[in-house]
């Protein structure tokens, strides 16, 4: 029978293995979260999954925040260029590189 360590080192190298770097700080401020409501709270592999499944990658965020940027700078009358350039940041190979 396998100790309650075991388990949880057993779940972290199968959740290891594609865990984006780029979230460790969202889900460790998660846990942190978590654990001041309900310090006796286990979790399952499920659920820590969909937890690092709902962090957003950083290309998202900083496609979300460029958009926004674009939008502010144009103005309301550029709506159609705003789409566009973020459109193009979205689709440029040399920046996705970048942000992997």
């Amino acid at each position: 029978m396998l100790t309650k360590r075991q388990k949880i080192a057993d779940s972290q190298k199968s959740v290891a293995l594609w865990f984006d770097d780029s979230k460790i700080k969202a889900v460790e401020l998660r846990f942190a979260e978590l654990r001041q409501l309900d310090p006796n709270k286990s979790m399952s592999e499920a659920e820590i999954a969909a937890m690092i499944r709902a962090v957003p990658s950083v290309r998202k965020e900083v496609m979300t925040r460029a958009t926004e940027i674009i939008k502010d700078t144009l103005g309301e009358n550029q709506q159609g260029a705003a789409r566009r350039l973020s459109s193009r940041l979205a689709s440029d190979a040399a920046l996705k590189k970048l942000l992997r």
